[in-house]
């Protein structure tokens, strides 16, 4: 249900947001790419989380006699390293992931050079499987951790960290940032450029108003 749910959300309910967003992101400011509506309420949000977990830590932690009754009635769950509240912020920080995908758009599309290249996808199905196997290949570096390090035996949030978090928003940046760039440097993609690309201007970049209306006032 929540695949369904994350499906609708992104590729109907958003999906013209987001082409919208990713079109004008080479002419947003860096400063106003990182404090925005969608950014800073990300921050509050993310915030008001961590908060909210040390609070409950501190003021009503989990009592011990919770995981031995837990344990005893539920020894398919094997060993229990951490207690609801914390297994529910474990899994909170997996939205900070995306985070990886959305500064690896801001790379791409301001600084590497392939923004031109919007239809690069549409290559024939045998350069369309090299591109994804370049691509698997060149991130698993990225994301060993989720395979090597252990699940048990460090902190939670140690695991947390190095088991899912880092890579997967490294992974989210290597593809989202560098991938389109890494196969046009191989060959594979749909090199066509399109002409049709949006050219509004960064508010950075406008001219300054009292000067303009210097120079009318000279002519």
């Amino acid at each position: 249900m929540l695949g369904v749910s994350l499906y609708v959300l992104f590729c109907h309910i958003l999906y013209q947001d987001l082409i919208t967003f990713v079109k004008r992101c080479h002419s947003i400011s860096v400063r106003r790419m990182f404090f925005n509506k969608g950014t800073i309420a990300f921050y509050i949000i993310y915030t008001l989380a961590l908060f909210n977990f040390q609070y409950g830590e501190l003021i009503h932690p989990a009592p011990k006699e919770w995981k031995m009754y837990l344990e005893q009635n539920c020894k398919n769950l094997g060993e229990i390293d951490k207690d609801a509240e914390t297994e529910n912020f474990f899994r909170f920080n997996l939205a900070f992931t995306i985070s990886g995908a959305y500064f690896g758009v801001i790379l791409e599309q301001k600084w590497m050079g392939t923004r031109k290249y919007v239809d690069f996808y549409k290559t024939s199905n045998f350069v369309t499987l090299k591109r994804i196997i370049v691509t698997l290949t060149l991130a698993s570096p990225c994301l060993a951790c989720i395979f090597l390090f252990p699940k048990k035996g460090y902190h939670w949030f140690s695991v947390m960290m190095f088991r899912t978090v880092i890579p997967v928003t490294l992974g989210n940046f290597y593809l989202f940032g560098f991938s389109k760039w890494i196969s046009l440097k191989v060959g594979l993609i749909n090199t066509t450029v399109r002409t049709d690309l949006d050219s509004t201007t960064s508010t950075d970049e406008l001219p300054d108003k009292s000067v303009s209306e210097q120079k009318l006032k000279k002519n």
